[in-house]
């Protein structure tokens, strides 16, 4: 097999207590039932606790959160008591993977890690440019001839998309009008070099009133309690402050690159690339109002971003429609 990944993606390591966020709070942990299966065998008192501590829904299985909203096993010095206790190999599937996430064609494995996870957040921000690390060879015999092109085109766009951001000349910092060339000449560029020829479609990405994309933006199912307070602050921005205000082009240029890397790959899915290049500059763009909208940090800032909106399938699949 293939995999593929960010440089900076075997740096990274959970910082657990130390993080100033955990993703062991909002969240319930849903539990695989190999860990089921286990957790049921655990001797002695914190195996009843593990056993007490499942609830079950149809085939669903999970550690549902506390009147706190943290999860029953998460302790109030911010260790889980399942790593303490039994050991970290003992964690459910989801726990062990996060904030990784694994996409994969035949014999191809992209990973790459979430900006839901502030640490995660922490090493993309402060890495020098962006490069991957691809091992193994071959795309096996798992794709047809015809499924090998196919995914072989969106692999080469996806790093021909970057380096033409990678390239692309801004100003220091980036306000409306620069935000709005920048991310036109990227979607236009993809649409480009994929042959994609539907100018109506493009115009529909391109040309998209802020208004509609703060529309778009409140209409998210709720993840994060978070996510209403910069939905209110975002609404208040006056149509003045959109020319007066700039952000880091810097900041903009990784963001188009990580959603770039991480969505051109479900064309091969979806078998629409207007869907993903849709998804990347509304993403994009909201994270640039939310940067205007008020005081900021980067990494904060993406991290709740990413929690509200790449943490649901159903959101996602929202952001990409018209």
């Amino acid at each position: 097999m293939i995999q593929e990944y960010p440089e900076y993606y075997t740096s990274f390591k959970c910082i657990a207590d130390k993080c100033p966020d955990s993703c062991c709070i909002d969240w319930e942990v849903d539990i695989d039932d190999e860990t089921y299966y286990y957790y049921m065998t655990v001797k002695g008192a914190f195996g009843e606790r593990l056993r007490a501590s499942i609830k079950e829904e149809g085939l669903d299985r999970f550690f549902p959160l506390n009147e706190r909203k943290r999860c029953p096993f998460l302790n109030s010095s911010n260790l889980c008591d399942i790593i303490t206790s039994i050991g970290e190999e003992s964690l459910c599937r989801v726990c062990t993977e996060y904030p990784r996430y694994y996409e994969v064609v035949g014999d191809y494995e992209q990973i790459d890690i979430s900006l839901s996870c502030m640490e995660a957040g922490r090493l993309f921000f402060a890495e020098d440019g962006f490069r991957t690390v691809r091992s193994g060879s071959g795309f096996g015999d798992e794709l047809t001839d015809q499924q090998r092109a196919r995914l072989e085109k969106i692999l080469s766009l996806r790093e021909r998309t970057i380096d033409y951001i990678n390239i692309y000349e801004t100003d220091e910092y980036l306000d409306h009008e620069g935000l709005l060339k920048l991310t036109s000449g990227v979607a236009a560029f993809m649409f480009r070099e994929y042959r994609l020829k539907n100018n109506k479609v493009l115009s529909s990405i391109t040309e998209e009133s802020e208004e509609l994309l703060k529309e778009k933006m409140a209409h998210l199912e709720l993840l994060d309690d978070r996510w209403t307070f910069y939905i209110n602050r975002v609404n208040d921005i006056k149509c003045e402050e959109l020319s007066e205000r700039k952000v880091p082009s810097g900041y903009i240029k990784k963001l188009l690159i990580y959603f770039v890397f991480r969505y051109t790959i479900e064309t091969y899915y979806d078998k629409s690339l207007a869907m993903e290049a849709r998804l990347i500059i509304r993403c994009v763009r909201y994270i640039w109002l939310m940067c205007i909208s008020g005081e900021y940090d980067i990494v904060d800032l993406c991290h709740i971003f990413s929690r509200q909106v790449e943490h649901s399938e159903e959101n996602v699949e929202y952001l990409k429609r018209p």
